[in-house]
């Protein structure tokens, strides 16, 4: 299994136990499914990545939305999950809701620090907040 796929079965894992943390139900798929996980009728893909040196930004995220150059769009949110972000400890989860158009996206440390993703981290944390409700 290589580096990446190791990364992203880590993140299938980390946030399935994330959600069973906050009591909230979840089903993790197989492999060769379309999506990752499952809560109540919603679709999850996660999608994982480490800081590295990317294309656009200098140093940033960099996570592929197609597999094989397809995109499937086959779920309704996207959990992208940023390791290494610098001055912390810990991952940061974004939530995107599907479809993406882009075959790859880009996320800069730059962009990151100044605020560009709050919103997708609000909706995560959000959604969370939400299920919770939901399961009590």
């Amino acid at each position: 299994m290589g580096k990446n796929q190791d990364r992203g079965n880590n993140g299938q894992l980390q946030l399935a136990q994330y959600l069973r943390y906050h009591k909230i139900p979840v089903s993790t798929m197989p492999y060769n499914c379309s999506y990752d996980l499952q809560v109540k009728d919603c679709r999850i893909e996660i999608k994982t990545a480490a800081l590295r040196e990317v294309s656009s930004t200098g140093y940033g995220w960099s996570f592929n939305i197609h597999r094989h150059g397809v995109i499937k769009n086959d779920c309704d949110i996207y959990v992208f999950i940023l390791h290494e972000v610098p001055h912390t400890h810990y991952s940061i989860y974004l939530l995107f809701p599907a479809p993406i158009d882009k075959t790859v996206i880009e996320i800069g440390v730059k962009d990151f620090f100044q605020g560009r993703y709050l919103k997708q981290a609000e909706a995560f944390s959000e959604w969370v907040k939400n299920l919770k409700l939901t399961v009590s």
